[in-house]
């Protein structure tokens, strides 16, 4: 048997889910305030984002290369694992997703949403490869289809919130499901009650054997830290202070140059919408704006 790929975190998904509960908190205050983010952290969370994604590719392929080298319970096991930890990290990057939206709604300027498309629109294409992998397994790979759905409709709840007040519907799984979510937490007289029970019962939905899939990427963690940066201090709370001090999420940190990543097959100057806000932005910083 193979041996499987030791953890190169210290995450698990249990603790992932936390992190989206503790950031859905933060997510309307922050809008509200409409809190600048500084070029920078936006592009280093672009930056681990476009990371992630190509560790979670190359897995997915060597799984679809060795797959006949594999023991089923093997391949199955390296599959759930990967599985558990691509639907879990998708959770935060959705609800991160629409709170950057949110604050382009409140400061009436288009500059987050476009980072934050790119990055999803990668986490997507992962996505749709991983799940050619669990629909070919039929029932042996039902429960990783199974916690992609809690996974979804976990995410349009913490989303809710912020799709009623903003009308940010773009990151959800289901806009109606989600709408419906917000308006119970938002507008419902037992609305405070309700928010009570999201976090507690949201960490319960977690755990058990899937919780405690750990998540492998070596780039996951900076993915998450970079996310947690990026909130400001007036809107950071004691969750989120807990999270800082756990993985070392400082200013201090090494940032990626904006220009710095290596062009895939196919790429070119002008690719994508993100290269050219980069262009955008560096042409700002050269006029000192």
């Amino acid at each position: 048997m193979t041996e499987l790929p030791a953890q190169k975190t210290a995450w698990h998904v249990s603790q992932v889910i936390e992190l989206a509960a503790d950031l859905s908190e933060v997510a309307l205050p922050w809008a509200e305030s409409g809190e600048a983010i500084s070029d920078p952290k936006l592009f280093e969370f672009w930056e681990h984002g476009r990371q992630l994604t190509a560790d979670w590719l190359r897995r997915i392929e060597l799984l679809e290369t060795t797959k006949k080298r594999h023991v089923a319970l093997e391949y199955d096991l390296l599959l759930g694992t990967l599985a558990n930890e691509i639907f879990s990290v998708e959770v935060v990057a959705r609800l991160f997703a629409t709170t950057l939206a949110a604050l382009d709604r409140v400061r009436k300027t288009p500059e987050y949403r476009p980072i934050a498309e790119n990055a999803l629109f990668a986490i997507q294409h992962v996505r749709a490869r991983l799940m050619a992998l669990v629909l070919a397994g039929d029932e042996q790979h039902a429960p990783a289809d199974r916690f992609r759905r809690r996974c979804e409709r976990w995410t349009d709840l913490l989303i809710g919130p912020t799709l009623v007040r903003f009308g940010t519907a773009a990151f959800t799984h289901d806009a109606r499901r989600s709408w419906e979510f917000g308006e119970d937490l938002l507008t419902d007289s037992t609305a405070t009650v309700a928010q009570k029970l999201v976090r507690p019962s949201l960490l319960t939905a977690f755990r058990g054997q899937a919780g405690r899939s750990p998540i492998q990427a070596p780039a996951a963690n900076a993915f998450l830290a970079s996310m947690i940066k990026m909130v400001p201090a007036q809107t950071m709370t004691r969750q989120l202070q807990r999270w800082t001090e756990m993985i070392g999420t400082t200013d201090s940190d090494p940032l990626p140059s904006t220009r710095s990543w290596t062009k895939t097959q196919g790429e070119t100057e002008g690719w994508s919408l993100l290269d050219r806000c980069l262009g955008i932005v560096e042409k700002r910083r050269a006029r000192g704006e």
